[in-house]
């Protein structure tokens, strides 16, 4: 999958998936940006900086659970357990 992030976009594979604030950085090889799941609030690689390769240890492959902030935390039950692109 390739992402690129710049000029306040996210695309991945070529396809616009976000608009924020974002700034652009060239990766090495063997180091990864990581984001978080709520874009505007989240601790991530904008906050922290790429992450090595040989840190990661595992892989997000589901949603366990989402509450919708802005309508008093209901759950998405759409959401729960929903596998990940």
């Amino acid at each position: 999958m390739a992402v690129m992030a710049g000029n306040r976009s996210l695309y991945m594979n070529e396809k616009l998936r976000s608009q924020s604030v974002f700034a652009s950085e060239k990766l090495g090889d063997r180091n990864h940006a990581v984001m978080g799941d709520n874009r505007d609030n989240s601790k991530d690689s904008r906050y922290f900086g790429v992450i090595p390769r040989d840190e990661i240890v595992g892989e997000a492959t589901h949603v366990v659970m989402s509450f919708d902030k802005t309508d008093r935390f209901q759950p998405r039950w759409k959401r729960f357990f929903a596998e990940l692109m």
